[in-house]
């Protein structure tokens, strides 16, 4: 069973600026992300980007303490916090970016994403605009995966094969588009492993949230069942919410009251 962290935004003693509610509880210290990094080193983790994963073919890994590391948005603390302690570690991760924020305002830059690249990292799409895909028409998705795959290739001079599904919405008009365009793996929010049966076009993941507790943390690395049910009621709770009042509205919910 392979587990994908996802994380968002790191900051040092303080949260640097001001975040709404839904993004502060993304955030989690620099020192919590390097205890991470260095448990995942201690126990024998072995890093590796989507593109093993879909090389490797169906989720066949080679050590059972594969592992995968994620970063959602593009805050410019991937490229100042997390990178150099990546690199200390020797893991490599995965930079999902919003294509409309590169240089904007706490956000990192073209220059930046170079550099992540070329130290090793892969820098994948998370759409341009971070839109609901599922809210969207397709002529509007299938611009938003297209443009950002072929800007992202264009500033880089690399492939960009994977998607990372902003809110973790997603339908069948949503895969088969990204299945068009070309993109080969797709994450989720969904909570769980992955195994040789996984569909890679609804890839799990473990979101890693500013409260979450440094035992539930190590649970989801030794995949103890207490942590996954625990999620997964939490999951479905919360996609049964976004279900009920839609994406707009459980995001407004979210945003005032979510932790």
């Amino acid at each position: 069973m392979l587990p994908i962290l996802n994380y968002h935004i790191l900051y040092d003693e303080q949260l640097p600026y001001p975040l709404a509610k839904d993004e502060a509880i993304y955030a989690i210290g620099v020192r919590e992300f390097r205890r991470h990094t260095g448990y995942l080193y201690d126990n024998n983790c072995q890093g590796m980007l989507l593109e093993d994963y879909v090389r490797l073919k169906s989720g066949k890994f080679s050590s059972p303490n594969s592992i995968i590391i994620t970063f959602d948005d593009g805050h410019s603390s991937l490229y100042t916090q997390a990178l150099p302690i990546l690199l200390e570690y020797g893991f490599p991760a995965v930079f999902f970016v919003t294509v409309k924020n590169v240089g904007s305002p706490n956000h990192v830059n073209w220059q930046q994403l170079r550099e992540i690249a070329n130290s090793g990292m892969s820098i994948q799409s998370h759409t341009m605009t971070h839109s609901f895909l599922p809210d969207l028409p397709p002529e509007k998705i299938r611009w938003e995966l297209r443009e950002s795959k072929s800007i992202l290739e264009s500033q880089l001079g690399r492939s960009v094969d994977h998607l990372s599904l902003p809110g973790g919405r997603c339908n069948s008009i949503v895969k088969n588009i990204a299945i068009e365009v070309g993109y080969r793996a797709i994450c989720t929010s969904i909570v769980g492993y992955n195994s040789e049966d996984t569909d890679l076009y609804a890839l799990k993941r473990w979101t890693v949230r500013r409260n979450m507790k440094f035992s539930t943390f190590s649970s989801i690395v030794h995949k103890r069942h207490s942590a996954l049910a625990y999620y997964k009621a939490r999951y479905f709770l919360l996609d049964g919410l976004k279900k009920m009042l839609g994406n707009r509205l459980y995001s407004t919910v979210h945003r005032e009251f979510g932790n």
